[in-house]
């Protein structure tokens, strides 16, 4: 692997480290199995808001970031991870009426990672934004389609009135901040390896 050709930012921590197969699986298993753990940890950081049942949280931010660092597959895995360690019992979920929300993580952390490992989204100010603008997407589209039918709504403007609205300035405050946390971690982890390579 690369050092320099590698988008997601794990595997640039990871690019001059030769791992067999079993070493990478076991790796892979690790990270996904944090990544996890860090959705978990994040979610539980949440406020309640007047006018909705659901508590506004750092979980968008926690999911969009796991995919933007471990890329599509494992960040979509963890995420995962996440959402079966509530179906069977473990007290991660805020409540019943964030399901649908918990479905769209696992999309979330899939279309961000996937921009990172195809459009290089994690180097640059403005596609790093516009891959986590992007990742919102299903997370408030089987959010809002799910409050719905949670809470017997049947006007699609009072379903955004409670699924949407209430969190759209901390949105964009999460996707300001990670369109400039992102790129400078890249940079800076990219910037050692060069150092190494000339070494």
């Amino acid at each position: 692997m690369e050092a320099l050709e590698v988008n997601r930012l794990v595997d640039l921590v990871f690019a001059r480290v030769n791992l067999t197969r079993v070493r990478m699986l076991v790796l892979n298993l690790v990270l996904v199995l944090a990544g996890a753990g860090y959705v978990v940890f994040l979610s539980k950081v949440a406020l309640p808001l007047p006018g909705t049942p659901v508590m506004i949280s750092l979980g968008t931010f926690s999911v969009l970031s796991v995919g933007a660092i471990l890329g599509s597959k494992r960040g979509a895995a963890a995420v995962g991870t996440f959402a079966l360690s509530g179906a069977v019992g473990l007290p991660v979920f805020q409540g019943p009426a964030t399901l649908g929300y918990v479905f769209g993580y696992i999309g979330a952390a899939y279309i961000t990672g996937r921009l990172a490992e195809r459009f290089h989204s994690n180097h640059n100010v403005f596609k790093t934004a516009a891959a986590f603008a992007l990742g919102l997407v299903p997370v408030y589209f089987f959010g809002t389609v799910y409050l719905m039918m949670f809470l017997g709504i049947t006007d699609l403007s009072v379903g955004i009135s409670k699924a949407v609205a209430p969190f759209l300035l901390a949105e964009v405050v999460k996707v300001l901040a990670s369109a400039v946390i992102f790129p400078s971690m890249h940079k800076i982890i990219e910037d050692k390896e060069k150092k190494w390579q000339k070494q």
